[in-house]
């Protein structure tokens, strides 16, 4: 049974719609209505976003999992309690309203209650503004399983769902995001295709094969164990 919940959140993110009622409305005209108010995707019609949504930022419908404003806390406001836990990143002034800042040395946020398992869909979407990047800064991870994170070298964004038997990746092509700018990236499972999101648009795709492991919790601005912290700011689209 698919979790419910509004999440929004990175510098993530994570799709959202708050100046319109959206009691009625479908996951898919959530998006269509996300497009047409916000000019936030330009999705082609193959391409169109589906599954748990992920996006720290975000609306009520039954295929979203959380809701991440980040005004100050990282509290899901979906109602569905998925809240997150802040661990050395602090408040800052973000895309929208408050975001906040990680310092590239052990800031992140935990959201425990945010899994995907097997061929579950899934999309992440989130804003960043980082302000150093080194080689491979993760934005939203789980432990070599589930990456979403910068690439130096060509400014690219690259998304991994490691335990598939083939094309267990993707990367955005070259200058997907910019220093010192807010930047939205994204990623999207939608059962067939993996794919990198920039600026709301599907960048570049893959076609994996078999499935990927469980991603039992994500965590933002960290990878474990690693040099590559992100160093920069997170906040709601």
């Amino acid at each position: 049974m698919k979790k419910r919940v509004v999440l929004v959140a990175f510098v993530l993110i994570f799709l959202i719609l708050l100046i319109v009622p959206v009691s009625a409305l479908s996951f898919s005209d959530i998006f269509q209505k996300i497009k047409d108010f916000f000019n936030i995707f330009n999705i082609q019609e193959d391409q169109e976003l589906k599954g748990e949504l992920v996006a720290l930022s975000g609306v009520s419908d039954e295929d979203l999992i959380g809701h991440y404003e980040f005004e100050g806390n990282a509290n899901d406001s979906s109602g569905n309690g998925n809240h997150g836990t802040v661990y050395g990143a602090v408040s800052g002034t973000g895309v929208l309203g408050q975001g906040y800042e990680f310092d590239g040395d052990n800031d992140y946020i935990k959201l425990n209650n945010i899994g995907f398992t097997g061929n579950q869909e899934l999309t992440w979407i989130a804003w960043v503004n980082p302000g150093t990047v080194d080689n491979a800064d993760a934005i939203l991870w789980y432990p070599d399983e589930c990456v979403l994170r910068l690439k130096t070298g060509n400014n690219g964004v690259e998304f991994i769902l490691n335990s598939f038997s083939s094309n267990d990746r993707v990367t955005s092509n070259a200058n997907a995001w910019n220093l010192n700018e807010w930047n939205q990236v994204g990623a999207m499972y939608n059962g067939t295709n993996l794919c990198v999101i920039v600026n709301g648009v599907v960048d570049n795709c893959v076609q994996p094969t078999g499935s990927y492991g469980r991603c039992t919790y994500l965590d933002l601005g960290i990878r474990a164990q690693s040099t590559n912290d992100y160093n920069g700011k997170i906040d709601e689209g």
